[in-house]
């Protein structure tokens, strides 16, 4: 994924499908969403709601079974000053 500073970033526009052993859709299975920022490029202050991009870095973002608390996804994130 890639944001420009100064752009927004919605968390809740993150679409995550589950899938079991035998390939079939999970249709309710719950979740936990984590953003670790070790370079400090995005402001969430005030917020859970959205990510805003204010400095070049990166960012990753981690989905992880509530059960068990096994990471499934791990996406990053970079944010550019194009």
């Amino acid at each position: 994924m890639r944001l420009n500073i100064g752009e927004v970033w919605h968390p809740n526009s993150l679409v995550v499908n589950a899938f079991g052993p035998d390939n079939q859709f999970i249709p309710s299975v719950p979740i936990i969403v984590s953003i670790i920022d070790s370079s400090d490029a995005t402001d969430t202050t005030g917020s859970e709601n959205f990510v805003k991009a204010i400095k070049e870095g990166s960012l990753t973002i981690t989905v992880s079974w509530l059960c068990g608390m096994q990471t499934v996804k791990e996406i990053n994130m970079v944010i550019s000053g194009e």
